[in-house]
């Protein structure tokens, strides 16, 4: 099988653009690289293993792929949540999915004080709440990364996406998937194929414009 995935993508072309962000910063492979494994190794010094979950509370940003890279590499769940939800309703999902660590983010007012009556209500501690901007109780995205090695982290395997329901009928629940084996670049070359359906193929300079929340 090809190996078509990020990570094989930035090792052959690190200074090509990978994404421009809401700010209009622009972001290569190497840098989204980068801090892809920066995550992974400060995650992992926090306990995190194979399998574990950790749930993010963001707005769309360059970090939020961050994450998901580092997940989907080092054989974690990525528990994106809605961040029109409330405080409480955050906690439940916090709690039911098991999350080790709480990415959170002071967007605005709403969202700020949503993830801090969450993480508080989940007991979860200073050290494994994370946020981009100011949070009353939480480490510093900044500071979290700080010092942590850029280097691939060893033991990769593919982690996965696990969403939660609308819970329309009621409590959301979680859909968790199994993890599989392999190397996360030959799992990703699996997705790739399904956009070939629709003619789009790596490497052609496709371009694409997200218009909604990467928790959808």
């Amino acid at each position: 099988m090809s190996k078509i995935g990020f990570w094989n993508f930035a090792k052959k072309q690190p200074h090509k653009l990978a994404l421009v962000d809401p700010f209009g910063n622009e972001w290569t492979r190497e840098k989204l690289h980068d801090l892809s494994n920066q995550i992974v190794h400060s995650l992992r010094s926090l306990g995190m293993k194979r399998g574990d979950s950790i749930a993010v509370v963001l707005p769309n940003c360059a970090e939020y792929y961050a994450i998901n890279l580092a997940c989907t590499q080092a054989g974690f769940y990525m528990v994106p949540i809605n961040w029109h939800l409330a405080g409480p309703e955050i906690a439940y999902i916090l709690s039911d999915s098991e999350a080790k660590v709480f990415f959170g983010s002071n967007e605005n007012e709403d969202i700020s004080k949503a993830c801090t009556i969450a993480a508080k209500q989940a007991n979860f501690s200073k050290t494994h709440s994370i946020s981009l901007g100011f949070l009353e109780n939480f480490t510093n995205f900044e500071d979290f990364v700080e010092n942590q090695s850029i280097e691939v982290p060893e033991e990769r395997s593919p982690g996965s996406v696990m969403n939660y329901t609308s819970g329309t009928t009621g409590r959301p629940k979680g859909v968790k998937r199994e993890l599989v084996n392999g190397d996360p670049d030959e799992i990703a070359s699996l997705f790739a194929m399904f956009l070939g359906l629709f003619g789009i193929e790596p490497e052609k300079d496709n371009v694409h414009i997200c218009t909604s929340p990467l928790y959808h």
